[in-house]
């Protein structure tokens, strides 16, 4: 290609420069990031969620509310498809989603304990700890619509995800954006508006519906 005759000194010689100020400077913002959320109790927002299926294309398109209380549980209540749910409480995850209606132990079920804490993790604004605690490698880039933190493993299966892409908005840090990429090849995004942090909500939000006889 064309860069084939450029001489590689020329790399070798700026590359420790870039990667030390990257390194200072991911760490300056996730720093940022996780100061700005550790007096956070609560968020409650809507969101909008695309699901893609890569291979194919196909979206599937949902939207709900989600709220997060910082002792580690959180509900996201779907408005269309109506009823469904993600609650994470507890050492319990419950999926109600399509036909599937689900309820794992997280203590004895890792592959979802660590889609439940890597979700937490990532509203809670410490994807440091989530980076951490699955060993992703992290990659921090200041962008227009605010500081953009990606995720990625190369040991994606045991993860459950391949790849996270988190936007936190620079004035407060919040999270307003979260795309998730399965090893499967399905791609799902969040968009967060209304949000409101602090705010204050039942804790019935938490509580798994009861389901209506019919």
């Amino acid at each position: 290609g064309m860069l084939a005759g450029m001489p590689a000194f020329a790399e070798s010689v700026s590359a420790p420069l870039s990667v030390s100020a990257s390194t200072a400077g991911t760490d300056a913002i996730m720093a940022k990031i996780e100061k700005a959320n550790s007096t956070m109790k609560t968020v409650q927002c809507k969101f909008h969620q695309v699901r893609t299926i890569k291979a194919s294309g196909k979206k599937n398109m949902a939207d709900g509310n989600l709220y997060f209380n910082v002792d580690g549980r959180l509900a996201m209540r779907f408005t269309a498809p109506e009823g469904e749910y993600i609650i994470s409480s507890g050492n319990k995850f419950y999926v109600h989603r399509g036909p599937k209606n689900a309820v794992f132990d997280i203590t004895k079920n890792a592959t979802v304990a660590n889609m439940s804490g890597t979700l937490i993790g990532c509203v809670k604004g410490n994807p440091a700890e989530v980076a951490k605690r699955s060993d992703y490698k992290i990659d921090v880039a200041e962008k227009a619509e605010g500081y953009v933190v990606t995720l990625t493993t190369d040991n994606a299966a045991r993860r459950g995800y391949s790849k996270i892409v988190l936007t936190y908005r620079k004035s407060d840090c919040v999270l307003v954006k979260m795309i998730m990429d399965e090893p499967s090849g399905v791609s799902t995004s969040y968009e967060m508006s209304d949000i409101k942090k602090n705010a204050a909500f039942p804790d019935s939000i938490f509580i798994v519906p009861v389901k209506q006889s019919s």
